[in-house]
Parts: structure tokens; sequence; C-alpha cells
């Protein structure tokens, strides 16, 4: 039996190793998940990550967080969080340019899913008097001042927001992108000119992995 040269398409096309060039995020998994193991790590169960006692209340609180940014989720999925315009996402698209871009006007419904979070966190964290006087002074920010924090968090500022407030805002802006992002098809995030940039939103990774072998 004579065996048949494989063209270098054909062999690409047999890497089973091959990693696709966008993952879309699936909320009702993604919140989960992270929640879980921050629990883990608070109780230091995760081997090779030990957690000293002053870090463990910190996860705690980050832990319920990311609880309460999954039972919002729940409520907005699949389409809780519209779209741009059709119009809008074609010229994105048509030019190279994230379809769902954190820079410009916001999606109002970002501001129904902070309330939302903190809400479902007062319910959860009543029994903290820190934490509750924290979430009353995030809850009497009016929109301007929250439009501002916003601004600052997705244009990595460390001027215009409460380090203490961060982490509240960046929650509601990371489920408004997701439930968004996560009604994509992913034809529609084309590379962009800056290749180290999110195809989907523009903005900078929080993570990266280097990957030794295959493609």
């Amino acid at each position: 039996m004579v065996q048949r040269l494989l063209e270098p398409g054909e062999i690409e096309s047999l890497d089973h190793t091959a990693i696709p060039r966008l993952l879309l995020p699936r909320p009702g998994e993604l919140y989960m998940a992270r929640a879980e193991r921050l629990r883990q790590l608070a109780a230091n169960t995760i081997k090779g990550i030990p957690v000293d006692e002053a870090l463990a209340s910190y996860v705690k609180v980050m832990a319920e967080l990311v609880q309460a940014q999954a039972d919002v989720v729940k409520t907005l999925l699949p389409a809780g969080v519209p779209l741009p315009p059709a119009d809008a996402m074609q010229v994105a698209y048509e030019h190279n340019m994230p379809p769902l871009p954190v820079t410009g006007q916001r999606p109002a419904e970002w501001r129904a899913i902070f309330l939302a979070i903190l809400e479902r966190l007062a319910q959860k964290t009543a029994d903290q008097p820190q934490l509750v006087a924290a979430l009353g002074a995030l809850r009497q920010l009016g929109d301007a001042q929250l439009e501002g924090a916003a601004d600052a968090v997705l244009g990595e500022f460390a001027e215009g927001i409460e380090p203490a407030q961060a982490p509240f805002v960046a929650a509601a802006l990371q489920v408004t992108w997701s439930v968004m992002a996560a009604q994509l098809d992913e034809r529609w995030a084309r590379p962009l000119v800056t290749g180290t940039l999110c195809p989907v939103c523009g903005s900078h990774p929080v993570a990266s992995v280097i990957r030794i072998g295959g493609q």
C-alpha cells in the first residue's frame, strides 16, 4: 500500500492540540467556578498557594462578590444586556476594530447590574459592619460619580476612584461585557491591528500563557 504525502494544510488540520483563536465567555459557568476557587483559596486548601489569615479575609469578601456576580448573571442570560446597533458592529468588523469596545458610551444596563450586585452582597454580609458601610457608600454614588469611576476602571487610571470601591465597579462592568460577549458569533471578532488587545473589547489582557510546542 502506497502512503500519500500530506500537504501542509492537511498536517495542520490533524493537530488536535491547536488552540482556538477566540473563546467566548460562558457567564453562567464562569463566575460560579471563580467563586468556588476563591472559597478554596480562602480555606487554604489549594496545594502550593498558601494564604495567611489577613489575606484569607479579603479573599472571602471577593468570593462573595463573585458569587453575587454569578447570581446576577442568572437573571440576565441569555440577552439581558443588548448588543450595540448592528450597523456600529458592522463598521467595527470592516475596520478590524473591537465590536464591544470599552471606550465610548456604555450600556445603561451596567448601573442596574451594579446595584443588583450590591443588593445581593448586602443580603449575605449583614454581619460584617465594615463591608455594610462600604456598600452603603457605594449606593450613594450619583450617576456622574459612578460613570467617572467606571472610566477610571476601564481606562486603568489610578485617579478617579477610591481603591476600595474599584472591585465592586469592576465586577459590574465584567458582568456587563461578559453577558454581551456571550451573545456574539465568534466571526464578529476579527484580529485587531494591535494584536495584544482583546479582539472583542479592545482592552489589555489580565493574564497570559506561553505555550511551548504545537502551533
